[in-house]
């Protein structure tokens, strides 16, 4: 799907209901202005900031701020519809978000019901040929659900990012095994009945933050026995940063579930906060606990750290809402360089990542 070009003038036409033309006159401006109201809440301000991040533009360019920042935009600045636009665009070709050509195609049509284009079938139909006519009845009908949301202004980040993971096309018989460099790759499993699985599972990611068997941890929960797995799907090579895909998370070592990382990006979990989670993971593989202390301490004790901790609490909070207690229960204590739960990685899968030299201390 081709978006039309965007400058400066453009952002300035496509702000200028909420602030006038002399509000900024460079990209730096503009970006100091709205990444304020941003932080303040302010609506408007998120399509702003999300164009400047995807672009490059006044800030360092970076595509999971800029989707993030869109897909705020469309759920809470009703009067504004180039962000479903950008979200169709960015589900299309995987920028800052993983490729979904059924979210692709629901954010197309829910743009496309709200402008007035000669294309707009064109458009669509492009989208469509990716989708078999059972799934693309199915999104057309959820595209309708959430323009009816978006309207009533409840449509929320995390409802959509909830049915991304859900809306997702089933394989065709040829693509039954992907090819990943020189590995086959099976396909994933279907997701099961609702009950506890084994030990040995690996969950499809539930759609929600809570943790899925929370009732089960709940009454007397113990930090010390819940498990996060940083799932790396592949081997990376040296041209790939070190990222992680998935969460998989245990209780008392059985109760799994997994969360898609998509999840938490409303509350700021980006690639640095990642990078920082797959540190942890790699320093917490070393056997000796007063190296291993010493290790997380010196990780934790340096100032860029602080904001990214932050985050990470805020997201084990998500995780197992009413659990925490005190700050002692919190997922890493900074100041005496703690993580609170087993945290794991196969570090085999990173080893020639561009930043694995990161990981060792």
């Amino acid at each position: 799907m081709n978006s039309a070009k965007h400058d400066l003038e453009d952002l300035k036409a496509a702000l200028s209901q909420h602030y006038p033309q002399s509000a900024f006159r460079t990209c730096k401006e503009a970006y100091a202005l709205l990444s304020g109201l941003c932080a303040a809440g302010d609506p408007s301000a998120y399509y702003g900031c999300g164009w400047l991040y995807l672009k490059g533009k006044g800030v360092p360019k970076d595509t999971e701020e800029g989707f993030a920042h869109m897909l705020k935009a469309a759920c809470c600045d009703i009067g504004n519809n180039r962000p479903l636009c950008f979200l169709a665009e960015c589900y299309e070709k995987g920028v800052g978000v993983d490729k979904n050509p059924v979210e692709a195609y629901i954010w197309a049509l829910m743009f496309f019901a709200n402008e007035d284009g000669e294309d707009a079938d064109a458009q669509t139909a492009i989208l469509e040929r990716e989708l078999t006519p059972a799934v693309a009845r199915r999104a057309g009908k959820e595209a309708g659900r959430r323009e009816k949301l978006r309207q009533e202004g409840e449509l929320t980040p995390e409802y959509c990012l909830a049915q991304a993971a859900r809306y997702k096309p089933r394989p065709l018989l040829q693509d039954k095994l992907t090819i990943i460099g020189r590995a086959f790759i099976p396909p994933e499993k279907a997701a099961g009945p609702t009950e506890t699985p084994a030990e040995d599972d690996d969950p499809e990611p539930s759609s929600s933050l809570a943790y899925a068997y929370l009732k089960q941890c709940k009454r007397n929960f113990k930090p010390e026995l819940v498990e996060f797995e940083l799932v790396v799907p592949r081997k990376l090579t040296k041209h790939e940063d070190m990222d992680f895909t998935r969460i998989k998370i245990r209780y008392n070592k059985k109760d799994t579930d997994a969360k898609d990382i998509s999840l938490f990006y409303p509350l700021g979990i980006n690639k640095a906060e990642r990078k920082l989670l797959i540190i942890l993971a790699a320093q917490n593989s070393e056997p000796d606990p007063l190296k291993r202390a010493d290790k997380l301490l010196r990780v934790l004790s340096q100032n860029r750290a602080a904001t990214s901790v932050s985050k990470l609490n805020r997201m084990y909070r998500a995780i197992f809402p009413g659990c925490q207690k005190s700050k002692a229960d919190s997922l890493i204590g900074r100041q005496a360089g703690r993580v609170a739960i087993r945290l794991t990685i196969d570090t085999t899968m990173l080893a020639k990542a561009r930043d694995y030299d990161a990981c060792r201390f």
